[in-house]
């Protein structure tokens, strides 16, 4: 973002400098898709992946930790099956309630007590399943979808640099504007080169097919 609403030298402004989107658009998208496939070895995620994986054994009940509760989980237990088998009888006075209840409350009406959120954010701002019981795999899950719904984001974002306004990447640096010149006239684009604009090394080929996935020549 900060990229994106810097000062433009040339321009005199600041906001997007079109000439250079059509890169960053294809640069946006490879980070977003090596995170996607990577990130747990990615060293910037290290301490996440971390906590995640000690988070999730806390939270995930075994069988030691129930046979730990000793006596009073299977008195838990015990009267959980009484009070199921006195709801089925007829006869006793839990269904004879239950079914006062339910002609009282109309049919379809909601439990003002049920939370309907799925998920939720804490007071810390830390995003988690509302469920206190959740693994790794759970929180890689949640990443995955995070990683999809971004990558989705930016594809439509910027798909007029990456599409029909591609060719205003002819302004920009040399290098680029060279393979994008190629990929237009539909000729082979090989190499690679450190870029000043976007401070990284650019794979010209890679980018060719991200482009060439996105065009219509005779459109452009």
């Amino acid at each position: 973002m900060e990229w994106l609403q810097g000062h433009d030298e040339k321009a005199g402004d600041f906001g997007y400098r079109t000439r250079d989107m059509a890169v960053r658009s294809y640069l946006i998208h490879k980070e977003l898709m090596d995170l996607r496939d990577g990130w747990e070895a990615n060293p910037n995620w290290a301490d996440f992946v971390s906590e995640a994986k000690a988070l999730s054994n806390q939270n995930v009940r075994t069988d030691s930790a129930a046979d730990a509760e000793g006596p009073q989980h299977v008195a838990a237990a015990t009267n959980a099956t009484n009070d199921a088998d006195a709801a089925t009888d007829p006869t006793s006075e839990t269904a004879t309630d239950e079914a006062a209840n339910a002609t009282a409350e109309p049919a379809g009406a909601p439990d003002q007590d049920q939370d309907t959120d799925d998920d939720n954010i804490t007071e810390e701002g830390f995003f988690r399943r509302s469920s206190d019981q959740y693994s790794y795999e759970d929180i890689k899950e949640e990443i995955s979808l995070f990683f999809s719904i971004a990558i989705e984001m930016s594809t439509k974002h910027f798909a007029l640099y990456a599409g029909p306004l591609v060719h205003f990447g002819l302004a920009g640096e040399k290098e680029s504007a060279t393979a994008i010149a190629r990929i237009l006239a539909e000729k082979q684009v090989d190499g690679s080169y450190l870029s000043s604009t976007h401070g990284c090394t650019i794979d010209l080929k890679d980018m060719a097919a991200y482009f060439r996935d996105r065009i219509d020549v005779e459109d452009v």
